[in-house]
């Protein structure tokens, strides 16, 4: 038996077809390990001075490089895994001086199989790192560790329509520990999309096309003296063109005394905008794409706009220091919009959580990519809290609106 100086770089190591790490077996013959590169036997070296390593039991010219075992680890761990992220995508069309744009918010695409380096790629001219499949629908990941990923290659993947995404792990060493990989992988500021066939700029062009149709300048003028109504939910033009003529009624509203106060919850959904944006020292036309995000799945405030219910949100909940939980928002939906049939349901979805806090809890978890609130983890899930952190964030990205947190000034 050999012991070659170059195996000390060699810590990683196939154990029963799992790519293993030295820390993660046992020393001595009794890991039952062999190379990844020669597929020969090897032994763990763990004793109390050497650094632990893998070395050949019989002599060999085999000798892997500390990269690819590393390189090769990332890359089985994320199909072990069966998953990786798909991240935030954003789609902006302009036609006929309009602009309309959707958001798809990254989120874990979970498998039920995952191939490394799949051969049934080959005739398509490549072979991805890991595909990771959840009935028809695969996703390709390329593992960027020390080369990214060749423009030829990402040619390749947009002609033959597959969805591909990268993960960079440049900045990790050579030998790069397990938990250093883990944490890395988990980190969704590390992912990014290399094609995507979403079908999101479709979305946005039937939502210009549309807009266009019954478009309203910005500053049309409107008639003060009746409450203006959201006519056309689906257009946000519309929408905006309201709100714009609600702001000097907003002022009013403001200034008088309680007792002549319209309850907030009888207000038309444009005044409520007006509103909102008077206490965030907002024009409409000025929200930050924050306030204007797209949350997928079951569309639980009925015909609102995002940007109505959004503004209301952060303008009660993500300015100040306190922390809240499901709960806590969801009383508060129902106290704002309380003649929405969607509020007053009980059923639970998949997760636990009712209509209206998964509604929430996925704009929070948004908002918490982008370090706008963090996130406390609680016993249950509708006890997990959020504390904002928005002042904080806006000031230090330079993003500082006029006005924008004149309220706690």
């Amino acid at each position: 038996m050999t012991d070659l100086r170059h195996d000390e770089s060699i810590r990683y190591a196939m154990h029963k077809e799992t790519v293993v790490h030295v820390s993660e077996v046992a020393s001595g013959l009794g890991c039952e390990c062999v190379c990844l590169d020669c597929g020969k036997p090897l032994i763990a070296k763990k004793g109390p001075v050497l650094v632990h390593h893998f070395s050949h039991v019989a002599e060999t010219n085999c000798d892997p490089t500390p990269e690819s075992l590393t390189h090769r680890f990332a890359k089985a761990y994320i199909a072990r895994e069966l998953r990786a992220l798909e991240p935030q995508h954003e789609v902006r069309i302009e036609s006929r001086g309009l602009e309309a744009w959707a958001r798809a918010p990254a989120q874990w695409f979970i498998g039920y199989v995952a191939d490394v380096e799949p051969q049934e790629y080959r005739e398509k001219g490549f072979i991805p790192d890991v595909v990771i499949a959840r009935g028809t629908r695969k996703l390709a990941v390329e593992v960027h560790f020390r080369h990214p990923v060749p423009p030829g290659k990402i040619a390749l993947l947009k002609k033959r329509y597959v969805h591909a995404v990268e993960v960079d792990l440049s900045d990790l060493p050579d030998n790069a520990e397990p938990e250093q990989l883990r944490t890395a992988l988990g980190d969704v500021r590390r992912w990014q999309w290399l094609n995507n066939q979403s079908g999101l700029a479709n979305e946005v062009q039937n939502q210009v096309e549309g807009s266009s149709k019954t478009y309203i300048p910005p500053f049309a003028q409107v008639n003060q003296q009746r409450t203006p109504t959201c006519s056309s939910p689906q257009y946000p033009h519309n929408k905006i063109a309201e709100a714009e003529a609600c702001v000097a009624a907003a002022d009013t509203w403001v200034s008088q005394s309680a007792e002549r106060r319209r309850p907030y919850s009888q207000l038309a959904p444009a005044m409520k905008l007006a509103l909102h944006c008077h206490y965030l020292g907002l024009r409409p036309k000025e929200l930050p794409l924050n306030l204007m995000q797209t949350v997928h799945g079951q569309s639980l405030l009925g015909r609102i706009h995002c940007m109505y219910w959004q503004t209301w949100f952060f303008a009660k909940f993500c300015i100040g220091t306190v922390p809240v939980d499901l709960r806590v928002v969801e009383r508060a939906a129902r106290a704002a919009y309380p003649d929405l049939r969607s509020l007053r349901a009980t059923l639970q979805t998949d997760n636990g959580f009712s209509p209206t806090r998964q509604l929430f809890y996925e704009f929070l978890l948004q908002l918490a990519m982008q370090g706008m609130v963090t996130q406390q983890i609680g016993p249950k899930a509708w006890l997990h809290s959020f504390t904002p952190r928005a002042r904080a964030q806006v000031e230090a990205r330079g993003l500082l609106l006029n006005g924008y947190f004149a309220s706690e000034r």
